[in-house]
């Protein structure tokens, strides 16, 4: 009983994790609507979650680049 309470307890947590894919999705659409600010964060936040994401530091260096031009 214990550790169905436990499991149950845990359940709403999992629902609500984004995921890699979510930031970069999140950080286009951001990106796309001239707010690289945000999209810069969220490509960060991609980045901690997988170090490995090509994508993710390509387009948070070019997130870095528009905010220059």
């Amino acid at each position: 009983m214990k550790r169905l309470f436990i499991i149950i307890s845990f359940l709403p947590y999992l629902g609500f994790a984004q995921t890699t894919d979510d930031y970069l999705k999140s950080g286009n659409e951001k990106a796309s609507k001239t707010n690289y600010t945000e999209a810069i964060s969220d490509f960060t936040k991609s980045i901690e979650q997988d170090g490995k994401s090509k994508l993710a530091y390509f387009y948070r260096g070019n997130a870095y680049n528009d905010i220059c031009q």
